[in-house]
């Protein structure tokens, strides 16, 4: 995300894109450190803005295509269930979001104590360990703003920077997985919801399209149409990928937040007027969590993956005419996120019940207002995907050829495209990603997985562990809270990746009946694989 002269911002992937953490190269690249930008956007923000343009900036960054699966979530969970785990993760969020700008605080002033002494540095209590000394000497060497992976060096060393760095482009490349198996559905439900045709149903084609014309095409059509689809959207993002400069991609911006707006107008619209005219799909309020425990860890991977913004902390209150006002514009952005997220996953439960799909406009009625908003929303994801990929790919470049293309365009060498071995680095990625959309096809798993194994490292725990190592000044109430956030978020991320992976991935009837029948090539990749270990396990065993 960008802001200009007069306010514009340039950032997309559906609007929850922003530029969240930043380096310090002209063209808006990153540096060596985790300074990368989660979830698309490539500038940093030069002018100051006032509060509400802050708070828009920010709502743009939070809301996206995860909004979409909120029903799903509450389908899962039931009202009740739904209501409290949404709350208990915007007020975690929320207070993330505060934390991680009160350790930038504490390193900004570490920074300016020239001698680093213990006399000197109040936050300080015990002398500062040679390697913090050495990262807070890098940092003013360097004289740029303070980032989110300068905090983790600063906090954690470089186990932190890495962990950082890790979970950033885990979460960066998985969203481009998210994308695909997204453009895949939708499109295929697109072609297909008008069709009888055997590609789309297979041979029950007369019942199955019966449950799509009755509004519940969740999971109904082949995944033929689907695999095609997923194949042809990751195809067409290949060349954009090989672009050295995304500026030239700056026009899917407006076609993103435009797509953003008209999707959360038309979904609240669609499903209130279900209630009202179709009796039928209305539901009797659960008064519990709706299932098993697993079904719970799963609602808080995608409502952490949902609410997540802490990214955005820095730049934000770094662009802000008068910092004092973070906290607050923080705390309604949160507020107003949840208030919007509430009514949307509350109304589509209600709308289609148990039919309830983890993308909820594959459950409304064949409309070809909804196949616009699916066919442009999918356009939206396919130009901003190279936004979004961007600096996983830097940070992995980096790390594999000692450059990045960022790094030739900051130093002025402009060229069209990347080096070929960073094109075939990146064709070789994308193709990956590709291949496992089509044989994970499944929404609300995926960002399951991002939100609980990602997410909320980088929205809880890290952002607590950063004011817990850093500030020694901490009274006996903040410390139980900064301890109790940072084991939050590594329940989250231990308990639910594990649930999740076992129950929805491993353990999934749909994958086994999908992605792992017999004589599929992932069957015999994964059969050959576990003979071969079992051979080891027998050699070793003998001798």
């Amino acid at each position: 995300m960008s802001f200009s002269g007069d306010e514009e911002a340039s950032d997309s992937l559906l609007g929850r894109a922003a530029h969240r953490w930043f380096g310090d190269s002209s063209d808006g690249g990153y540096d060596t450190h985790s300074e990368i930008a989660m979830k698309g956007g490539h500038e940093q923000i030069n002018a100051k803005i006032g509060p509400v343009w802050a708070t828009v900036h920010m709502l743009k960054a939070f809301i996206g295509t995860a909004i979409l699966a909120l029903p799903f979530s509450f389908k899962l969970a039931g009202f009740l269930g739904g209501f409290a785990l949404l709350v208990i993760i915007s007020a975690a969020v929320a207070i993330g979001m505060v934390w991680v700008i009160e350790a930038k605080h504490i390193v900004e002033k570490m920074v300016r104590d020239e001698d680093m002494s213990v006399s000197d540095n109040a936050e300080m209590q015990d002398p500062i360990p040679e390697w913090r000394r050495q990262a807070l000497a890098k940092l003013r060497l360097s004289g740029r703003d303070l980032t989110f992976g300068d905090l983790a060096s600063v906090a954690m060393g470089k186990l932190g920077s890495f962990l950082t760095d890790f979970c950033l482009v885990s979460l960066q490349f998985g969203i481009l997985v998210v994308y695909i198996i997204f453009i895949g559905k939708n499109f295929a439900n697109v072609l297909c919801k008008f069709s009888d045709s055997e590609f789309c149903w297979g041979t029950s084609s007369l019942d199955l399209n019966r449950h799509v014309h009755a509004g519940h095409s969740a999971e109904f059509y082949s995944h033929a149409p689907f695999r095609l689809v997923a194949a042809v959207a990751t195809l067409s993002c290949v060349p954009l990928f090989l672009l050295s400069n995304l500026k030239k991609l700056r026009f899917a911006s407006l076609a993103a937040i435009i797509a953003t707006a008209y999707a959360v107008v038309y979904v609240l619209v669609i499903q209130a007027k279900i209630l009202v005219y179709e009796e039928q799909h209305q539901v009797t309020p659960t008064m519990n969590l709706g299932g098993p425990f697993s079904n719970v860890l799963l609602v808080l991977g995608i409502l952490v993956y949902a609410m997540e913004g802490v990214g955005l902390a820095i730049p934000i209150e770094s662009s802000l005419q008068n910092r004092a006002h973070y906290p607050k514009i923080a705390l309604l952005t949160v507020l107003i996120t949840a208030s919007l997220y509430l009514p949307i996953g509350i109304l589509g439960y209600m709308a289609f019940a148990g039919h309830t799909s983890d993308i909820v406009l594959l459950n409304f009625p064949p409309s070809h207002w909804t196949s616009v908003l699916q066919v442009t929303l999918c356009v939206s994801l396919i130009f901003t995907a190279p936004l979004q990929g961007l600096p996983a790919f830097q940070i992995t470049e980096r790390a594999i050829f000692g450059f990045s293309p960022a790094d030739q365009n900051a130093n002025g060498e402009e060229k069209t495209f990347v080096p070929w071995q960073h094109a075939l680095y990146r064709i070789f990625v994308v193709s990956l990603l590709g291949l496992t959309a089509m044989y994970l096809p499944f929404f609300h798993v995926v960002i399951g997985l991002l939100g609980s194994f990602c997410c909320s490292c980088l929205a809880i725990t890290f952002p607590a562990f950063f004011v817990f190592a850093l500030g020694k000044d901490h009274s006996g109430l903040k410390k139980f809270l900064l301890i109790c956030m940072i084991s939050f978020g590594l329940f989250i991320c231990v308990a639910g990746t594990g649930a999740i992976f076992f129950s929805e991935v491993i353990h999934s009837n749909k994958v086994h009946a999908h992605a792992l029948q017999p004589g599929s090539p992932l069957h015999k990749a994964l059969q050959s694989a576990s003979n071969k270990l079992s051979m080891l396990v027998s050699n070793l065993q003998s001798k």
